[in-house]
């Protein structure tokens, strides 16, 4: 495989048709493989779209540079990939980078499901055990099992279900503010070596 980079921005310049598609496989193969694709997984999934009807084998002579992308097909495979159109014509680097904005883009999506769906749940306990009798609250204030702690805590000072989930995400700012600083610690001893 060979990549192209004259430091231009302009990465086709200098890039002979050949290269143009070899860099284009590589960087189909990224995309598919960042989305847990394999390529029988992607020509399964255009086919589901009812986009580009092309198969495994093609998508590998695609990969390897041995076979041009069409222009449609590339627009397909974007759309199933669920990644823009110019990722398949970046830079290596540049699609790398893509991906991991994509993981952490779809991460942040999950993120926001998982606290609104907490902050739901969260009501639901807050009204059932409002709705239990002094004795059974007892009952269950008494058992040791993960999240009575926060649930107890939120209950003690009165905030509303957004305020707890709002703490727990300054924990996880926390803990990767943390990770960070020792993660500069660790590169700066490496360095220093």
């Amino acid at each position: 495989m060979v990549e192209v980079n004259d430091n231009s921005g302009d990465h086709w310049r200098m890039a002979s048709p050949r290269t143009r598609d070899e860099l284009i496989g590589a960087n189909l193969a990224l995309l598919r493989e960042a989305k847990g694709y394999r390529q029988s997984d992607l020509a399964e999934r255009l086919q589901e779209l009812g986009l580009s009807q092309m198969h495994q084998n093609t998508i590998s002579r695609i990969e390897k540079g041995e076979r041009p992308l069409r222009l449609s097909e590339a627009e397909d495979i974007a759309k199933a990939l669920g990644m823009p159109l110019w990722n398949l014509t970046a830079h290596r680097e540049v699609a790398r980078v893509s991906v991991l904005l994509q993981e952490i883009y779809d991460a942040r999506r999950t993120l926001s499901r998982a606290a609104l769906t907490y902050i739901e749940q969260l009501g639901r306990l807050r009204m059932e055990y409002d709705a239990m009798d002094a004795e059974t609250q007892a009952l269950f204030n008494a058992q040791d099992f993960p999240g009575v702690d926060v649930m107890l805590r939120w209950f003690e000072t009165g905030n509303d279900p957004a305020s707890v989930a709002t703490e727990v995400i300054r924990d996880i700012q926390d803990a990767l503010a943390k990770h960070a600083e020792q993660s500069q610690k660790a590169e700066a001893a490496h360095d220093a070596q």
